[in-house]
């Protein structure tokens, strides 16, 4: 297994010629007596692929001093060019001469899954860097499982320790659940006891407590809970990458039938892959010896779950930091329902989206039954514009498909509808989470007491400054995880943001869908938005606006501009009509 290097140079003021060398093309640092010039150049070794998770692309340096607990500093590495490296220049303070610091990096983490939200000099527990790699930093997609390493050295000397350190790599998940056909009540029944992980190589075996020192070195973890109880809440263990064959790294997993007691013992054989969720599906062979079989499957489900440690929202959600009911003017559409019973039927669509309980496979559909004066009270064109004002107002509904599958009754009045859950309940809480929890940190930012002017600009700058174009792959670059989580979004992705953030401040933003018209005459599927500002509407098309990846520019050229503006190069296509924009908003010099 290849293995980053990371090559340490720490110097006092007797080295500075040589660290000029390492930083060169970059603002020098002249450190004062009994500060630490710190410089860190990683590169991949001769002939290693860097591709997938072993592509850096983002590292910051966590700096502590642990015999006083006290957190120094944290700095952004930046990234070299492809990512197969990083590099970091910074000084520790003379007030730590004669201290051991320790230096923690964390490479290719969620900007949310930062273990210190703390003011430099603060006091804290350095055990929360225990086991970083291992759980606290597991809340992103697959471009962000986190590798990680820590050097010591001590400040204010002249010494430059030698050697190369390494990043610990990224790792594989263990799941356990129930076959597809056993009974809740028999899932209550069936125990999984134990795991034991065997380990088949030199060592470097990851999991919950630690690393395996050697080969054949075996670690049993308790479980004791029921199958049910086991579902998609937590991995069991964690494993590094494996060479697999007769050998390779086994787990042996106990379970117990809690009726008779009866102890079986099944051996799995692993050919684990980094970044990969594996799945062990519990089966029972009525007749057979042992009476049950372990199915081993990669599984996809395994995106932004909730891991051990990292909270779940309560059930039932909250309406996403927005009272529909007494906010309910951010949203445009619900505001052109014609009747208050549409307004039910819109809210009680929004309610099920967000606080279902039913446990369905994925890829299954939710069937929900109109009940009470909703049910044979819409037509099917009726029934469909409320759902396309509830998706086109609701930023929040990612986890939600669209609702257009329904049933009738003879008179052509609707009974019950499907809607396609994307994500299920676990899953799309932590989503959820994940997203209020950033949208949160960003709108912290926007001070109180602005105009509406300056509410809009400021929100659309902060967020342009904190992502960039991509995810063109993901399932998650055209909505708000990939706007406020992964940071990475395609033109759907900014204007589902946008619409959000400027929504949780009282601003109505709706969604535009439409095409962007070229000079030849083509045109691509596009999005974006209309906003109200006092009392008028105004274009913003934000992922025009975004200046080079990457970098902090921001650009105005499409902000709240009329639909004359627009039309040069937008041409909105939509089912459900936008409001007009009559003029250019006059914008001050900024």
């Amino acid at each position: 297994m290849n293995r980053l290097r990371i090559k340490i140079h720490m110097v006092g003021l007797v080295a500075l010629s040589l660290l000029a060398a390492c930083t060169r093309g970059e603002e020098e640092l002249l450190p004062v007596d009994g500060e630490t010039r710190f410089s860190v150049v990683t590169n991949v070794p001769a002939g290693t692929d860097v591709s997938g998770a072993d592509v850096i692309r983002n590292a910051t340096v966590f700096f502590v001093a642990p015999s006083s607990g006290r957190f120094i500093k944290k700095v952004d590495a930046v990234v070299l060019p492809g990512g197969s490296g990083v590099r970091v220049h910074t000084v520790i303070p003379a007030a730590y001469a004669g201290q051991t610091v320790c230096a923690y990096f964390v490479v290719n983490a969620s900007a949310l899954s930062d273990p210190l939200d703390m003011e430099p000099e603060s006091v804290f527990d350095v055990s929360r860097f225990d086991g970083l790699f291992t759980r606290d930093s597991l809340n992103g997609d697959s471009t962000h499982f986190v590798m990680s390493a820590k050097v010591s050295f001590r400040a204010g000397g002249t010494d430059m320790p030698g050697g190369d350190i390494k990043f610990d790599r990224t790792f594989a998940k263990v799941y356990i659940a129930a076959a597809d056909g056993m009974s809740p009540e028999r899932q209550r029944e069936l125990s999984v006891v134990s795991v034991e992980i065997v380990n088949g190589r030199t060592g470097g075996y990851l999991f919950r407590e630690g690393i395996f020192p050697e080969r054949s070195v075996s670690v049993l973890l308790p479980v004791n809970e029921t199958i049910d109880q086991m579902n998609i809440h937590k991995p069991v263990c964690y494993l590094y990458p494996d060479d697999g064959g007769p050998d390779g790294t086994h787990l042996i997993v106990k379970l117990r039938n809690d009726p008779d007691g009866r102890v079986v013992a099944k051996r799995v054989l692993l050919c684990s892959r980094k970044n990969t969720a594996y799945k062990l599906t519990i089966a029972e062979i009525p007749g057979e010896d042992g009476g049950y079989a372990i199915q081993v499957s990669d599984w996809e489900a395994d995106i932004l779950l909730p891991d051990a440690g990292q909270g779940v929202l309560p059930s039932p959600l909250p309406d996403e930091g927005i009272d529909l009911l007494n906010a309910a003017d951010v949203f445009y559409y619900y505001n052109q329902l014609r009747d208050t019973l549409e307004k039910k039927l819109y809210r009680s669509m929004f309610d099920k989206a967000n606080n279902f309980t039913e446990t369905l496979r994925p890829g299954e559909r939710l069937i929900v039954e109109l009940t009470g004066d909703l049910r044979e009270r819409f037509t099917k064109e009726e029934f469909l514009r409320v759902s396309r004002s509830l998706l086109n107002d609701m930023a929040i509904m990612f986890n939600t498909g669209i609702i257009t599958s329904y049933r009738l009754d003879p008179a052509g009045q609707v009974i019950s509808y499907r809607m396609d859950l994307i994500a299920m309940r676990p899953t799309f809480d932590m989503r959820t989470e994940l997203v209020i929890s950033a949208a949160g940190k960003l709108l912290d930012r926007v001070p109180s007491g602005l105009s509406e002017f300056e509410k809009v600009k400021t929100v659309h700058d902060l967020f342009l400054r904190s992502v960039s174009y991509g995810g063109m792959t993901s399932s998650f670059g055209g909505n708000i995880i990939g706007g406020l989580v992964t940071g990475k979004v395609v033109c759907e992705g900014y204007a589902r943001t946008l619409q959000y953030l400027l929504q949780r401040t009282g601003i109505q933003a709706i969604f535009v869908g439409g095409d962007a018209l070229f000079s030849n005459g083509s045109t691509v599927p596009h999005a974006w938005n209309i906003v109200r500002v006092d009392g008028k509407y105004y274009a913003i098309d934000a992922t025009w606006n975004d200046g080079i990846s990457g970098s902090d520019f921001v650009g105005y050229n499409y902000f709240l501009k009329s639909d004359a503006t627009m039309s040069r190069d937008h041409l909105i296509n939509m089912v459900l009509p936008a409001p007009e924009c009559p003029e250019d908003y006059p914008l001050p010099n900024f």
